[in-house]
């Protein structure tokens, strides 16, 4: 319902737009009206109420683009709802001036003294000034809101940005430590491979060494043993044999006939 009622008060601005053309035409026609002066009165409050339609097309044709400027900004319901207001007032306005318009000569003398224009127009001027102003000040309200939140994003975006920075510090104050313990356990492997290489080398040279002298000892020490000693008599050395075959077996016949007494 609101959404016809706010597209038919569009379309129907387009026809007072022609209606704004019209009235500059209809103030010119009026100037006739001092060929044959009327009352006083009647001719102030006819300047008068040109004056004041004058001021209020104005007032309206500066208020339409900077509505729609508000609304294409800001399309929010306040602000569709201060703009249909304002609109249906500017209908209002345009429809007593299209009235006014529509009025013979001799009526708008009369209405000029009967119904001045403080009674016939000043009061939707007035509201449409008003629901002008408002639009301003809700659509500067609009605006600061929208500053303060994207302030406030900013400041999210600058916090995530410097606790991502300390996150970075730190990992790489960790890397840091790590490539220190890294190095050095390198250095500690190469020692101790170093060490081990040098006992190896070492302790092969050792042995070499030690096989080599113990070789020697042992080599020398037999060929003493053979130079020193007597060669043995095969012949004694069997009649030796022999006779301590023959004394054994004499002993294992004795113990025998120990054993049968």
């Amino acid at each position: 319902m609101e959404q016809n009622f706010n597209g038919s008060k569009i379309r129907n601005l387009g026809t007072c737009k022609k209606f704004l053309q019209q009235s500059s035409m209809k103030t010119k026609s009026t100037s006739s009206v001092k060929e044959n002066p009327p009352p006083a009165n009647g001719v102030l409050n006819q300047q008068k109420l040109i004056s004041r339609l004058s001021t209020g097309i104005c007032q309206i044709a500066d208020v339409l683009p900077r509505a729609e400027l508000v609304l294409q900004l800001y399309p929010n319901s306040q602000i569709r709802h201060l703009i249909s207001r304002t609109y249906a007032y500017i209908l209002r306005f345009l429809i007593r001036s299209l009235h006014w318009y529509q009025e013979s000569k001799l009526l708008h003398l009369v209405h000029a003294i009967t119904r001045p224009v403080e009674l016939r127009f000043d009061d939707l001027i007035e509201e449409i000034r008003l629901l002008s102003s408002n639009l301003t000040d809700l659509a500067s309200a609009s605006g600061h809101a929208e500053q303060r939140d994207m302030h406030t994003e900013q400041l999210e975006m600058i916090s995530e940005h410097r606790g991502m920075h300390v996150e970075q510090r730190k990992s790489f104050n960790e890397q840091r430590v790590l490539k220190k313990k890294v190095d050095y356990l390198t250095k500690l492997l190469e020692d101790l491979r170093e060490t081990i290489i040098n006992d190896q080398a070492i302790n092969a040279s050792a042995r070499i060494e030690l096989r080599q002298d113990l070789s020697d000892i042992q080599v020398g020490h037999i060929m003493s043993l053979i130079s020193r000693s007597d060669l043995l008599d095969p012949i004694k050395s069997l009649q030796t044999a022999l006779f301590m075959r023959n004394r054994r077996r004499e002993r294992d016949k004795n113990k025998g006939i120990f054993v049968l007494e």
